[in-house]
């Protein structure tokens, strides 16, 4: 070492150029890695969505749910199969097992689908979403003001869909509520029994007239001329004009038979923004592209856009996921700053050179620069993960610097020449150093062990910490001693904080010589407080979730009503809060959506309704966005029959990612039946609210939603010459609408209609409804058909093809303790077989992550304990080292509870630097006392 040591201080400039190197390679890379909110997320999770307007969910779930699962029995890599059945909507969820490529799980599902999409109802064309791509989404904007929503709404999904998608780096547009156009065609059953005339007869004579097709071909002189014949209709006028075959001879048009108008096509569903019916388009990034960059390019394009739209048309945005990563960056630049300056000034201060104060302070960029470097070359992105990180190690990267210019300095006072001052300090230090850097780079080694969500994180922390202390160890031991070599001898007698220094030399010594004449009263107090921190840390019942707090300059407010409501109630409910939630200090737009909206990547019901809130800057001195939630919850607790759950949008969608449920805790029942499921969950319920730990619980499977069952009789159709298919056409146009075709006009799909005019959609109204027969007759639909008006479950879940309830309750004090608890009640239920109960949520999966995170501490340790073994060829001072590392968490836990902080990654991986600073501490002071205790000196003196 002392050879390589004398090379490089002979060889300035060959330094020199190697730090350039690294340093340009630094910039080059931190300029062309993507900008994100979080790590590449390749989670092998796949959503398929399924939109049915209409359809009740236990016809979907025999229709579209149970097809799906049974197509993807037997694939390759699938873990597990989740399923919610709700009115109109199916959301699949396939995990699939860890390693697996997102492409490849993609692949496969598509691949499955494809065996059962001509099984599906007509019309349901499943799409698939994954964790990465719905976390890409950059920004959502709300549109609304002026114009014609139905002349709007096909510019918003053509036009400015078209420009946006142009914008570098965006890979999807997503477009929901606004209305859509449609073609009515109103009929009076009076004139089709008149005409003798039945609604298939309406709808076989639009589906006969439209169509385009080519003909052949004829010559023309030197031309060939292509013939195409085109009666599509693509127009009122044309659908008026639809020759209609009448029974006893002769020919109608459609618009002598019906009113034939343009109209708005039926939704379930709303979108509003401050209170108004509004559009939301949301624009997600291809994964390398930068966020930020995106998102600005976004606005500027649809500033630009403008135009498009009629003119008073608002175009605001409710999230901007650039706005979270800006001041992310923002305060760990400023951290970073932070670090450095004080760094350099602390180490003036008890220096008192310039130059060796440049020297370790040049560590500090040049480090970070070799990082950047380093994680580009990887494939990384620069996120809050990896920033996080580079803030941490600015601390720990001067460490190394410090230790040999110290060592150095030590020599020089001594009286050697600088020359040799910094080659022999250099190498006397150099094993001491390099191990101690080891040490602490071994300690995220076993975070390649780590599996689930929580590796996506952990894993770019670890690599982008252990990077930068490598980086920093290299230029301690070999950019630093040749400044130092430069220099003019030793300068610390002068320095402003030696005596200081001095003075807390002298009281750090007087108290471990007492310590050392006190050494079981010093091991017997650290032991207590160690283990009564750890204790702590380990009981605690502080917040648990996956990433840290965030403040997102956004509000995500779900609200969850009894299953069955009305739109209009849901609607009235959202209105309320959005008013609510407008009133709160740094609130600049409030959009609100009710149900789940065509083309979007939402999947509940009428019942449940969101609120996006759009914060102000922080820099504008509004209040934290927890501070506005916990307030928001404040205001909102008076409305009655309402469920609340707020969060910020991106840990919304993270924490349910991570479990597939919307809540820490829940209480599953798995069965076939579903009555039997209710009952039990009844049962369930009892349970849990005799535990006085358990609060707030939600059993949504006491609340059905009523369903109108029309159940049309053959026999008696036959004995009335009524055809079935008039039967359920009649109930269908009288309701929604019977669609009958769909026709493509400038690029939008357009649905013609038939409705039964007259009729409402009441009860008794449903019964009197004239149904066509084929004789000119028209007979009630009592007549043919048995109306019941009953209650059916909201939804249906179900966990590899079977199906399940989840009670949802919050909990206080030790959450494991109580799961153990109740599952011992649960075991002594009586239950029917085939049927289980099982505590179950987000608290599971945050528990095998902590449980995966202790072995990670315990093997860390382990490796550590051996490298310092083989460091010191003593077993028995690699655990005096390793000593200190309850000390060191028991700090740590000591620093949570002070602050009330939650436990989470970033919790962890602070946990595991702090374990390497303390080894690295300790094996610094070690190696020193065994070289001074090799020079003559006692133990005692040497570890003062």
């Amino acid at each position: 070492m002392k050879r390589l040591i004398a090379h490089l201080i002979e060889r300035p400039l060959e330094v020199g150029l190697g730090v350039l190197v690294v340093a340009a390679l630094g910039l080059y890379g931190a300029g062309h890695m993507s900008v994100g909110l979080f790590p590449n997320l390749d989670v092998p999770v796949v959503q398929v969505i399924a939109h049915a307007p209409g359809s009740a969910p236990l016809d979907l779930e025999l229709s579209v749910t149970r097809p799906i699962e049974d197509a993807l029995k037997g694939a390759p890599g699938i873990r597990r199969v989740a399923s919610t059945t709700m009115q109109g909507v199916v959301v699949i969820t396939v995990q699939f097992a860890w390693g697996t490529e997102v492409r490849d799980a993609r692949q496969i599902v598509l691949g499955r689908l494809g065996q059962v999409r001509s099984r599906l109802p007509a019309g349901v064309v499943p799409r698939l979403e994954h964790i990465g791509t719905t976390l890409e989404e950059v920004g959502g904007w709300a549109i609304w003001g002026a114009g014609d929503p139905v002349e709007v709404g096909p510019m918003v999904r053509r036009d400015l869909v078209a420009r946006l998608m142009t914008v570098p780096g965006v890979s999807l547009v997503d477009v929901i509520g606004g209305e859509r156009r449609a073609f009515w065609v109103d009929l009076e059953p009076g004139r089709l029994a008149a005409l003798h005339l039945t609604l298939s007869d309406i709808e076989a004579a639009i589906r006969r007239t439209h169509g385009a097709n080519v003909a052949g071909f004829f010559e023309r002189g030197s031309e060939d001329v292509v013939v195409r014949a085109d009666s599509r209709i693509l127009t009122v006028a044309a659908l008026r004009a639809v020759p209609v075959d009448l029974r006893g001879g002769g020919v109608l048009t459609l618009g002598q038979i019906a009113t034939v108008r343009e109209g708005r096509a039926p939704r379930h569903s709303e979108v509003r923004a401050q209170g108004v019916p509004a559009m939301a388009i949301f624009v997600r990034k291809q994964p390398a592209a930068s966020t930020i960059t995106v998102a600005r390019a976004v606005e500027a394009e649809l500033r630009r856009a403008r135009s498009l739209l009629p003119p008073g048309t608002h175009i605001e945005k409710f999230y901007d996921q650039s706005e979270v990563l800006v001041e992310a960056r923002r305060a760990i630049v400023h951290d970073l700053i932070a670090g450095a300056v004080l760094a350099v000034l602390v180490l003036w201060l008890f220096l008192g050179a310039a130059r060796p104060t440049f020297a370790v302070a040049l560590t500090i960029p040049l480090s970070l620069l070799a990082t950047l470097a380093v994680l580009w070359v990887v494939g990384e992105s620069l996120n809050v993960i990896t920033m996080a990180a580079l803030t941490l190690a600015v601390g720990m990267i001067v460490d190394d610097a410090i230790v040999v210019t110290e060592n150095v300095f030590r020599h020089q006072e001594a009286g050697a020449a600088p020359v040799d001052a910094a080659r022999d300090g250099t190498a006397e230090i150099a094993a001491a150093d390099a191990s101690g850097t080891f040490t602490t780079v071994t300690a995220f080694l076993p975070l390649v062990m780590v599996g689930g969500l929580a590796a996506v994180f952990l894993r770019p922390f670890g690599l982008t910490v252990s990077a930068a202390l490598l980086a920093s160890l290299v230029l301690s031991l070999t950019t630093v001693p040749v400044l130092l070599a430069r220099g003019r001898g030793a300068a610390m007698g002068r320095a402003p904080g030696r005596r200081v220094l001095e003075a807390l030399s002298r009281k750090l010594g007087d108290g471990l010589g007492w310590t050392l004449r006190h050494r079981a009263v010093t091991l017997l107090a650290a032991g207590i407080a160690g283990a009564a921190m750890l204790a702590a840390l380990a009981v605690r019942t502080g917040p648990v979730s996956l990433l840290p707090p965030v403040d997102e300059g956004a509000l995500l407010v779900e609200y969850v009503l009894p299953p069955g409501v009305s739109l209009r109630e849901s609607l009235r409910v959202g209105q309320e809060l959005g008013r609510r939630a407008s009133r709160l200090p740094g609130v600049t737009l409030v959009e609100e959506r009710v149900g789940a909206p065509e083309g979007g990547a939402s999947v509940e019901g009428i019942n449940r309704g969101e609120l996006r809130v759009k914060l102000a800057p922080m820099a504008s001195g509004r209040p934290s966005a927890e501070e506005l939630l916990q307030r928001l919850a404040r205001e909102s607790a008076d409305i009655p029959g309402v469920i609340l759950q707020l969060h910020q949008p991106t840990q919304e969608r993270m924490d349910e990612a991570f479990s597939g449920l919307p809540a820490v805790f829940g209480v599953t029942i798995f069965g076939p039946d579903l009555a039997k499921l209710e009952a039990i969950s009844i049962r369930v319920e009892k349970i849990l609210d005799a535990d006085p730990a358990v609060h707030n619980i939600v059993n949504n499977s006491r609340f059905h939603r009523p369903q109108l069952d029309i159940r049309i009789d053959g026999e008696r159709c036959a004995a009335l010459d009524v055809d079935p298919a008039d039967a359920r056409k009649a109930v269908a146009a009288a309701s929604w609408g019977d669609e009958v075709i769909r026709v493509l006009k400038e690029r939008e799909q357009v649905p013609i209609l038939l409705r039964v005019e007259g009729f409402g959609r009441g009860l008794d109204a449903m019964g009197t409804l004239p149904v066509p027969a084929r004789n000119g007759e028209t007979v009630p639909l009592t007549r043919v058909a048995t109306l019941t008006l009953h209650r059916v479950p909201a939804e249906i879940d179900r966990l590899n093809g079977q199906r399940q309830l989840t009670i949802l309750a919050e909990v206080e004090g030790n959450l494991p303790a109580v799961a153990r608890r109740l599952d011992r009640r649960f075991a002594a239920l009586d239950l029917p077989p085939g049927y289980s109960v099982a505590c179950t949520g987000r608290y599971r999966v945050l528990l095998k992550t902590a449980r995966e995170l202790l072995f990670v501490l315990l093997s860390a340790g382990l490796l550590i304990l051996a490298i310092l073994t083989l460091e010191f060829g003593s077993l028995r001072q690699a655990a005096w080292i390793l000593a200190v590392i309850p000390i060191s968490l028991a700090g740590g836990a000591a620093g949570l509870a002070l602050t009330g902080a939650g436990l989470n990654v970033a919790v962890a991986t602070g946990m595991l630097t702090l374990l390497g600073i303390g080894v690295n501490n300790g094996i610094v002071l070690v190696d020193f006392a065994n070289r001074r205790h090799a020079a003559g000196a006692p133990w005692a003196e040497a570890l003062v």
